[in-house]
């Protein structure tokens, strides 16, 4: 298969010199910042303010409540013409939190996002500079050659890059992926199998609230102090505080996920 992988717009800013540590993050849209609560609950205004509420199950669920949600206070529509419209919902908090670590040199912050062609609208309605956040081509959105595998490739070609970099006398930065779907078993164990030069923090966020407010809090914790040997911390649903499922140093440190 034909490669896909491109950073444009500045993404490779500051790669020797300046913030040398700023970890980088590739970050998706649809399910970590564009939320999709189940609207046979709550409605959008209710998620971040709720306490608990039934699930599908029956059972109780504080998971829109205001300890894990950020609320869903913007809205807008893209429209596509033929193509009919996309209807967005999303944290102005959230999106205002990684865009300030982005605009502060603290994260290299870069979109991995089926909206790859549509980034600059998402930049317009979230209010980021594309100066500041770039964009990865990394599928071909006529064919969708590459959206099988790509992003994986991708950020495995971002770790052999950070092992250049350690060969070369440079630190290397850590590495973030936040993804809803793309983060699942058969790349995590691709990952943890791999040998790293610096953290990786993955996180999976519950598509219904996107990031929540732990895992912005792990976030935070990684970027202000990531762990000081190469390793992978893993954030989902069920444990948004994290913990490291695999070191580079030790592979039978794996832990798999259900």
């Amino acid at each position: 298969m034909r490669k896909m992988i491109k950073i444009v717009r500045g993404a490779n800013r500051g790669a020797e010199t300046g913030h040398m540590n700023r970890p980088v993050m590739y970050l998706d849209f649809d399910g970590v910042l564009n939320a999709f609560p189940n609207t046979g609950i709550v409605n959008y205004s209710d998620v971040g303010h709720v306490e608990l509420v039934p699930d599908p199950d029956g059972y109780r669920t504080d998971l829109y409540s205001a300890k894990r949600a950020f609320p869903l206070d913007k809205t807008a529509v893209i429209d596509f013409g033929r193509r009919g419209f996309h209807e967005l919902h999303w944290s102005d908090e959230l999106a205002g939190k990684l865009y300030a670590l982005a605009r502060d040199g603290m994260l290299d912050l870069r979109w991995l996002s089926t909206w790859q062609p549509y980034t600059e609208m998402l930049g317009d309605r979230l209010g980021w500079d594309d100066s500041v956040v770039s964009s990865v081509f990394w599928h071909d959105p006529n064919t969708h050659e590459g959206r099988v595998m790509q992003k994986l490739d991708l950020i495995m070609n971002e770790i052999g890059k950070q092992r250049e970099r350690v060969e070369r006398g440079y630190d290397a930065h850590a590495i973030i992926w936040v993804d809803d779907g793309a983060i699942n078993n058969r790349t995590i164990t691709a990952l943890i199998h791999t040998k790293l030069a610096s953290p990786l923090l993955l996180i999976s966020p519950d598509s219904r609230i996107g990031i929540s407010r732990r895992q912005m809090e792990l976030i935070y914790d990684f970027v202000n102090h990531p762990p000081t040997t190469p390793c992978v911390t893993y954030s989902c649903p069920w444990d948004e505080k994290g913990h490291v499922i695999g070191n580079s140093e030790e592979d039978d440190s794996v832990v798999m996920m259900d």
